[in-house]
């Protein structure tokens, strides 16, 4: 009975994953296959997340960043953007993954785009009286290999997501087994 429970849960996270795996049309080249459908897959366990505080240095926001294993992150860059006037300035982190800033009293949005991790966006004031802390933790942006499916016949959601749900599993051994000779075969774009 246990195993008949675990094996449902692993069925339907499974199939979660992959129903929530996003693909486009790419590159329809007319010839034999002109149906083309593109994807990398992403890391829906990690996500990004921070705590915000207020500090008591007026007109300063200070960051610390880290990744998903807490190890701190040197060089990211960091876009400032007053919302207000629309005028931006970048800052970086040091070795130490701190990253400071001198900001007038207004509205803020800072963003981070690294491709290694999700993209990072955060709206905040800063008042005359007070400053912010961020402790921010990255979470892994979706993996850089982009697979290609060439396909003979316009694919349908279920036939797709079945043959990105067989890369999954078979990426690591060859996921040359999830094409169907005649029909489709997969790719990788270099």
């Amino acid at each position: 009975m246990h195993k008949l429970v675990f094996l449902l849960i692993l069925v339907l996270f499974n199939h979660y994953i992959a129903s929530s795996q996003k693909y486009y049309p790419c590159d329809t080249a007319k010839g034999e296959y002109e149906y083309q459908y593109c994807f990398s897959f992403e890391h829906k366990r990690d996500t990004s997340s921070y705590k915000l505080t207020q500090t008591i240095t007026p007109h300063q926001i200070k960051l610390r960043i880290v990744d998903n294993r807490g190890e701190v992150q040197p060089l990211i860059a960091i876009q400032v953007t007053n919302t207000e006037d629309k005028t931006s300035k970048y800052i970086f982190t040091d070795i130490h993954g701190i990253a400071k800033a001198e900001l007038k009293k207004g509205a803020f949005l800072l963003s981070i785009t690294n491709s290694n991790y999700d993209h990072f966006k955060l709206e905040f004031s800063i008042t005359n009286l007070e400053g912010l802390y961020l402790d921010l933790k990255l979470g892994l942006g979706p993996e850089l290999t982009i697979y290609q499916i060439h396909s003979k016949k316009k694919l349908s959601k279920k036939e797709i997501l079945e043959i990105i749900q067989c890369i999954r599993h078979n990426q690591h051994i060859s996921f040359a087994r999830c094409s169907k000779q005649g029909q489709y075969y997969i790719s990788i774009q270099i």
